[in-house]
């Protein structure tokens, strides 16, 4: 009986890099598919409702949301987190917080 003779080593890094180049492309593929509309500014005015840690739900604007799940209020800095000074962090300041 003849054995068959295995596959050269460039054979198989071949197929193994076509079939890495495929998973990625499924992966971009399905990441651009999913954020195909998204804007690229969030309204933070939107209305969205919100579970609260104590399991309540909430209802409100996307910008009261996120201050819920920061679990602090805008207005004081959070303990042992380093907040920018210079407003050129590109987060909103203290003053937009409580304005909205």
């Amino acid at each position: 009986m003849d054995t068959p003779t295995p596959p050269s080593r460039w054979q198989r890094w071949r197929s193994h890099l076509l079939t890495v180049a495929l998973v990625l492309a499924v992966f971009l593929g399905v990441q651009a598919w999913q954020t195909r509309a998204v804007p690229a500014v969030l309204d933070l005015n939107q209305p969205v409702q919100w579970l609260g840690a104590d399991g309540s739900s909430h209802s409100g604007s996307l910008a009261q949301a996120l201050v819920a799940a920061r679990l602090v209020q805008p207005q004081t800095p959070a303990r042992g987190r380093w907040r920018s000074t210079s407003g050129l962090s590109g987060a909103p300041s203290a003053a937009a917080w409580r304005a909205a």
